[in-house]
Order: structure tokens, then C-alpha cells, then sequence
């Protein structure tokens, strides 16, 4: 049985907009809490579990969410610590209709006015910087959110030594990492890679390994008729019960259901094509 949601009345409830940021721990609820106004969520740091009633998203790097005003939801965190940027805004500001959580990689332009925007008095969107921020960015938005995420991305660094990092676990995830694997594979301490790492990629070295390694997987049992046991620690993990830990808490599926899952919309897609086909 599915607790009752909560109402979560934001502060200034009932104005047109108010910015929040800081730790997802801070702000998040056990429960599924709904709130007037539509948000636009960005995780700044770390990586996001966003779930409502039927799904779970992963959600890190480029990607925004924008969830619909009354709709039941929640984040949690996974790994590491996570901080966030989130824009609520009243419904009649956004001529569109949202059925459910959109998750969409944001423009530069967007991201751009996203983090320009800082609301924190109803006064603050009389005038100024902000009232056009805000404009322009709900203009954008309506182009941005058809720009659906494919769930199989990951962010890219561009810092050179973080793009070698990236390369190490794309070589090693099928074993044991540890740091000690990473500072004995790059002249750098511990401490110093996972800073570096984080301020480029925007998530920790182990965050990045463990959406790889679930992605991976999540391929594997797409494309190959390996049982679920040998795809797991082909992907690096040594407990197949916290391998479907894992796949559970980024599919909201067991690996079994994923499968066959997608393997009914393979075998629909191909019936579609024939058919179109004469």
C-alpha cells in the first residue's frame, strides 16, 4: 500500500516563483510530498533519484527535471552528497500542459539563465535581470524539454586528466576498484583526483563507476542471452544481491522484468517496421 503523499507549502506560497538551493538530504522527504507550483530541478553535485509513483530516473550532469505542480514525487540521494538548484514557478507562468516528470538535457542558454535566476522576494520579479531571466527562460524551456535524455549518457569531462579517468573505468569496471587502484594509476593523491574529478564531471569517481557499471549492465541485458548472475559480475559487481540493489534503485524494475521488458518493445518495434514495409 502507497503512504499518502504530503503537502509541501514552500515559502512564499502563492507568489509567482521563489529559487531554492543547497543539500538534497536537507530538503528531501521520506514521502512522496507534492507542491503548488511546478519545479525545474538541477543537481549541481552528485547524482539524484527522482521517483514518483511508477518510475525512477537517475538524474546527474546536464540533465534537468521539470515536475508538474501537484504531482506525487520525490529525490534521494545516491552515493555521495548532493546539492541542488531548484526553480519553483506558478503554473500560469508555463502555457503547457505537463503530464508527469520531464527530464531533458537543459541548453547552455538555459542553464545559462537558470543560474542567473534569484528569487527570493515576490518584488524580485517586478524589474530587472530577473523579470527577463525568467521570461526568456520560460520561452526556452518549451524547446528544451522536447530534447528527451537518453538514459545511457553519462557526463563527459574535459578536463584531460579527468577524460583518463574516465577511460581507466571504461577499461577496469569489470573488477575490484578501489582509490588506491586510482592514485597507483595517476600521480595524484586520493583527495586531490576526487576533487578534481568532482569540480569537472560534477559527480565523485565512484558515482560515475557505479552508473557505469548499472548501464552497462542495463546494455547487457538489452543485446545478450548471458544469465543476470553472469552479467553482474561481468559488470564488476561481487554481490549479485547489491547488483539488484542497484538495478532496482535507477530502473525501479528487477533485472529479470528490464529484460523482458525490452525484449517485448524490440519485438514490437520490429512488428511496426514490418508492417510499414511493403
Amino acid at each position: 500500500m502507497i503512504a499518502e503523499h504530503l503537502r509541501i507549502d514552500i515559502p512564499l506560497a502563492g507568489r509567482l516563483a521563489l529559487t531554492l538551493s543547497g543539500r538534497l538530504e536537507t530538503y528531501s522527504t521520506r514521502r512522496m510530498h507534492i507542491h503548488a507550483h511546478h519545479q525545474l530541478l538541477r543537481i549541481q553535485n552528485g547524482v539524484s533519484l527522482l521517483e514518483d509513483r511508477s518510475t525512477r530516473q537517475p538524474l546527474f550532469g546536464s540533465m534537468a527535471a521539470l515536475i508538474p505542480a501537484e504531482l506525487p514525487h520525490r529525490s534521494t540521494v545516491i552515493g555521495e552528497s548532493v546539492t541542488y538548484k531548484s526553480l519553483y514557478f506558478a503554473p500560469e507562468l508555463f502555457d503547457s500542459e505537463i503530464a508527469g516528470i520531464v527530464i531533458f538535457n537543459m541548453s547552455s542558454l538555459g542553464a545559462a539563465l537558470f543560474d542567473r535566476i534569484a528569487v527570493r522576494r515576490g518584488s524580485d520579479l517586478q524589474a530587472g535581470l530577473n523579470r527577463e531571466c525568467m521570461g526568456l527562460l520560460m520561452k526556452i524551456l518549451h524547446e528544451d524539454i522536447v530534447r528527451p535524455v537518453e538514459l545511457a549518457r553519462l557526463p563527459q569531462p574535459n578536463h584531460p586528466q579527468c577524460r583518463r579517468v574516465v577511460e581507466f573505468i571504461e577499461r577496469n569496471y569489470a573488477r575490484r576498484l578501489g582509490m588506491s587502484d586510482f592514485t597507483a594509476a595517476f600521480p595524484y593523491s586520493g583527495r586531490h583526483l576526487s576533487r578534481l574529478f568532482k569540480a569537472d564531471v560534477r559527480i565523485g569517481i565512484f558515482d560515475y563507476l557505479r552508473i557505469y557499471r548499472i548501464l552497462t549492465a542495463s546494455v547487457e541485458l538489452s543485446v545478450s542471452p548471458r544469465t543476470i548472475t553472469e552479467i553482474a559480475y561481468d559488470c564488476g559487481y561481487e554481490s549479485i544481491s547489491s547488483f539488484y540493489r542497484d538495478f532496482n534503485l535507477f530502473f525501479a524494475v528487477a533485472p529479470k522484468a528490464f529484460r523482458h521488458r525490452m525484449a517485448r518493445s524490440a519485438q514490437s518495434e520490429l512488428m511496426t517496421a514490418e508492417r510499414g514495409n511493403p
